[in-house]
This record gives C-alpha cells, structure tokens and sequence, in this order.
C-alpha cells in the first residue's frame, strides 16, 4: 500500500475493510454477552449494560494510546529511522501495561462506588459481596417474587439498610450436609423480610427457621413471686 501512489479508493478500501471487520466483531461480543447475560437474570443484564460506558472508555484510552503510537512509527518508518521506530514502539508497550495496571486498580477500589453511583442496587450488590466473598459462592438465586420485594424495599427508602443473611450455621452453602466452607455452589433466597425498627434487611436462604426478634427488656423482668407464693407477670 503506497499512500503517496495508489488511488483513494484502493486506500479506503484497504483501511476500511480491516476496521469494518474489527467493529464488526466488536458487535457480536456484545451481542452473545447480552444473549448470556439475559439468560442469567435480569440483574446480569442491567449489570453487563452499566459496565458497557466504563468498557467504552477504557477502549477509547486504548484507541488514543495505539493511534498515537502507529502514527508516530508509521512516520519514523517513512524516514527510515529504525532507532526511533523502536523506541516508540517500546514506549506504546510501557503505557499500555501501566494504563491497565490503573484502570484495574481503579476497579478493584472504585468499582462497588461507581456502580451504586449509577444507581444499581445497594442491596443486590451487598448480596452479592457477601455470597461471593464470605460465603465463596458462584451466584446468587432469587426469583421474580424476592427481586420485586426487595425493589419495594428500596422505594421505600430502605434500600441502604445492612444486610442480615439467616443460613444454616453448618456450611458456607445453604446445605448443612455440605459441610465447612465449600466453594462453587449458589446461594438461593427464600425470603426476604425487612426489620425497619433494627433497620436492616433480613435475607433468609434455605431451609431454616428464624426465631422471633425479643424486646429490649425482656419478659422474665416483670416475672416474680407474690407474697402468697403466686406467679406473676407471665402473662
């Protein structure tokens, strides 16, 4: 390909198609990502499209830092100066590993904050910390019904309560014959209650019963003998 030589329709062609191809592909990764995503639950979905403007610009920085660097050994080439094709060369590699080396970092510490910014759940994400960080969990599994309380919850303010998981004590998993701390199962909802008065939000999962919530002062305090020798204050 000679830029000074050939024809501008020969050129475009030969630029073009190559970045046709690459969006062209480009596209179908987003695509089979939303196919799957979708499969998953609607959260996978709503999380894959709020990742997408944070993907996009990450690709952009990418962009700038690779055209930048073909445009200046594309020019080096044509003065036929190997020594500065090289040195660009070897610069464009350098910033490429310290730009993802702060873009992870940035993920790893902002990322949580930056999706609660765009207004993803407080509560979905603070399930999804503790199934996948404590409890070694692939996924979490909630239907329709614990997805529209929970949404609920969180219209009605109480979106930025802690969460209080009930479980079995016998296992990391819901299942109290898989013993100690296994990794890879799912972490399934039952129900999903909300204690406004200790303000927290109580996920229950699996087959476990919950005792009720006991008064600051308990029962037994208004408990005593009378003088007669009779019980009071049982009921």
């Amino acid at each position: 390909m000679n830029l000074l030589k050939d024809e501008v329709s020969v050129l475009v062609r030969k630029l073009a198609i190559p970045a046709s191809i690459g969006t062209l592909f480009q596209t179908l990764y987003t695509i089979v990502d939303t196919f799957y995503a979708g499969k998953i639950s609607p959260e996978a979905l709503s999380a894959l499209s709020k990742s997408f403007p944070i993907y996009f610009i990450i690709i952009a920085t990418s962009i700038g830092v690779t055209v930048a660097g073909t445009s200046l050994i594309g020019s080096s080439r044509g003065e036929k100066n190997e020594k500065n094709v090289l040195s660009y060369f070897g610069n464009v590699i350098i910033y490429a590993v310290i730009i993802s080396f702060i873009v992870s970092l940035l993920g790893f510490t902002f990322g949580e904050k930056v999706f609660l910014l765009m207004n993803s759940s407080n509560a979905v994400t603070g399930l999804e910390t503790i199934a996948k960080e404590i409890y070694r969990a692939d996924e979490v599994i909630a239907d329709t019904k614990i997805r529209d309380q929970l949404k609920s919850f969180e219209e009605a303010g109480f979106g930025e309560l802690p969460i209080c998981v009930a479980k079995t004590q016998y296992s990391f998993s819901t299942d109290p014959n898989l013993k100690w701390a296994p990794t890879g199962h799912s972490l399934p909802i039952r129900e999903i209650r909300l204690s406004s008065g200790a303000e927290f939000i109580v996920v229950v999962c699996g087959a476990i019963m919950t005792m009720p919530g006991l008064p600051r002062v308990p029962a037994a305090d208004s408990i005593k003998l009378n003088k007669d020798g009779e019980i009071e204050g049982l009921f």
